[in-house]
């Protein structure tokens, strides 16, 4: 399955500027793993189609963020946490913190809650260990920096330190402090504008205006041990060394106006060509449906509440026929979990028995008894 490449007439180049693009908004999110096999690169340019609609979702994840008025007013946390590689062989978790300004939107650093490891798979001794104080750092590294548009580019050169105590009894080495100086570099360029559709609840999404921002990503660190350099035998049990590059990688992210987060991701590993995907992830939120059959007046189809945080979901539905319609409840991997028939005519009002069901995001689509589409919504499980 590839991206089909199709003639699609837009009016005017597309910009992205602080004045149509918003923040990310504090709250659940939830997006979609899709299978690479068979998905082909988009062709770079101006005045794009890039059909993505039929992706196969493989897994889905959620993200909840939060304000973190501890960096700014506009800035949310990722609360999901995520690895943060310290070297080859020693992680630490962190949040990821992002912001958005007239000047762009940007990842602004992240939080790192107190945590500790033992590190005897490394050195042999049970007593080894790393201990992290609570902490955080603050950097500025663009996603996008305003205006954005065909042609644009833009690269963050940042150094952030990452700071814990380390006993490693072979050295003589009890609680030293440590410092990792992290580089990251990163570059990125609009590579192409156009439509971007992706799957959505019913069929494939409308074609949003978006630009196609092709990243590079470089990653290097150095360590430091009690306020010098880390002897070399230290940095050879952990397979590292100064400069030690941990990264090299390169993305393709979709923006659209309108929101701060991507519709939709494309990880090309280390491949410096963009021509062969290694993963893609896309947005499951906030995506219309492209299908092209007369929808029911959704005002008329209620669902509440939303989030849900019991095993049953209300609904109300003005049903304006006497034939039985069906109601069908999805998860984000397009599975069928739950159909019932909408017998009664009139207004409807009724629950959806999620029972048993794992949180999540869920579509409910109802279809009359012609199998056309009459209604949808869509509803977060949280129990």
């Amino acid at each position: 399955m590839g991206a089909l490449i199709l003639s699609y007439s837009v009016s005017a180049q597309i910009t992205l500027s602080n004045s149509n693009v918003t923040g990310i908004t504090p709250g659940h999110v939830h997006a979609v793993m899709a299978t690479s096999t068979g998905v082909t690169a988009p062709t770079t340019g101006a005045n794009q189609t890039w059909d993505y609609s039929t992706l196969k979702a493989s897994s889905t994840y959620n993200r909840t963020f939060l304000p973190w008025a501890a960096f700014s007013a506009t800035a949310v946390l990722d609360s999901q946490p995520v690895t943060e590689s310290v070297t080859k062989n020693m992680p630490c978790i962190k949040q990821n913190v992002y912001d958005i300004d007239a000047n762009g939107i940007f990842f602004a650093g992240a939080n790192i809650p107190a945590q500790g490891y033992s590190i005897a798979a490394l050195s042999g001794n049970q007593n080894d260990s790393t201990i992290w104080a609570a902490q955080s750092y603050k950097i500025r590294q663009n996603y996008m920096k305003f205006p954005a548009t065909m042609s644009s580019a833009w690269t963050s050169n940042t150094v952030h330190s990452l700071n814990f105590t380390i006993t490693v009894t072979a050295f003589g080495v009890n609680k030293a402090p440590v410092k990792i100086s992290k580089h990251e570099w990163v570059h990125d360029t609009v590579a192409g504008w156009g439509k971007v559709m992706v799957p959505s609840s019913h069929n494939g999404s409308i074609g949003y205006d978006a630009l196609m921002v092709q990243r590079h990503y470089i990653e290097y660190d150095s360590m430091y041990v009690g306020g010098g350099p880390a002897p070399a035998a230290m940095l050879n049990a952990f397979s590292t060394k100064q400069n030690d590059t941990l990264d090299n990688h390169y993305y393709e992210y979709f923006y659209r106006p309108g929101s701060g987060l991507q519709i939709l991701i494309i990880d090309y590993g280390n491949d410096a060509t963009y021509s062969k995907p290694k993963a893609v992830i896309y947005d499951a939120d906030n995506v219309a449906s492209g299908i092209e059959e007369v929808q029911y007046d959704n005002e008329m189809f209620k669902i509440y509440p939303n989030p849900a945080t019991s095993g049953f979901v209300n609904f109300q539905l003005n049903k304006n026929a006497v034939q039985a319609w069906n109601m069908t409840v999805v998860n984000p991997l397009g599975q069928l979990v739950k159909s019932v028939k909408l017998e009664s005519n009139g207004d409807i009002n009724s629950q959806i028995d999620m029972t048993g069901f794992k949180s999540g995001l869920y579509f409910v689509n109802v279809r009359d008894e012609n199998g056309n589409a009459v209604a949808s919504s869509k509803f977060d499980l949280q129990k």
